[in-house]
């Protein structure tokens, strides 16, 4: 086991805990497991998809955001120089200049249990109603270490390249409450999003992840009441905890 090299907070904030935060093992999992998606064909003759507000910035910021040991100094992830970068591509939604699932889909089951006459309904995934976005490296990764065929998949797979970003959208599960609508023109609701850049060199847990949506603040300077940050290393080391012990972690 390595000794972590970068120390920018141990957990992330109980917002994205009690969402679920992306980690690079679900994306890969999404990726090469079929799961139920909301048809949406029709309703994307009707809106206008949302694009990048400005592509030369956009590709500006992507290549500042793909290299997050630039922004290390003395032991530490200087999120105050980071984290507004961050904050300015997912505002433009830049990413969406990427590659992406084909549409949204539910992360694990949503059941309904009748109590006392009355239906209790409870969602049981970690990563709500999800649609993940690949930069240019993550997606040539994607598509040469995860065929549809998975038999096909080549054998002693390298890690994805550093670089590599990814942002997944999120939106309040069920997905069934999103039936007829066009993902490509709406932004994420409340549950936000998640964003990952690949950095080994500098990061143990081979990922700098942070949470963006409604509420969002930068963690540092830090606020009055010192609050746990939601950037870091493995978004905080809080995903690795789970994904950690799994192979395509």
């Amino acid at each position: 086991m390595r000794i972590p090299k970068i120390r920018s907070g141990s957990w992330t904030r109980q917002f994205a805990l009690s969402l679920g935060v992306l980690t690079a093992a679900a994306v890969l999992l999404v990726w090469s497991t079929a799961g139920k998606t909301a048809p949406q064909a029709s309703a994307c003759t009707t809106c206008k998809p949302l694009k990048p507000a400005d592509e030369q910035r956009c590709a500006q910021l992507e290549e500042r955001l793909s290299r997050p040991a630039r922004f290390v100094a003395r032991g530490q992830a200087q999120l105050d120089k980071y984290e507004p970068l961050m904050q300015e591509f997912m505002e433009k939604l830049c990413y969406r200049a990427w590659k992406h699932d084909t549409t949204a889909r539910d992360t694990g089951p949503y059941t309904a249990t009748l109590v006392d006459g009355q239906l209790k309904a409870q969602a049981y995934n970690q990563h709500a109603v999800s649609r993940v976005w690949y930069s240019t490296l993550m997606f040539e990764w994607m598509e040469r270490y995860r065929p549809t065929d998975e038999s096909k998949a080549p054998s002693n797979q390298p890690a994805p390249p550093n670089g590599a970003m990814m942002v997944k959208e999120m939106w309040t599960p069920p997905l069934a409450r999103w039936a007829g609508t066009c993902f490509d023109c709406v932004r994420p609701d409340g549950t936000g999003a998640v964003f990952w850049t690949r950095d080994d060199i500098t990061f143990s847990t081979g990922w700098f992840g942070s949470w963006y949506g409604p509420g969002w603040a930068p963690d540092w300077p830090a606020g009055a009441s010192n609050p746990l940050t939601g950037s870091g290393q493995g978004s905080s080391q809080f995903c690795v905890n789970c994904h950690a012990a799994t192979i395509s972690a």
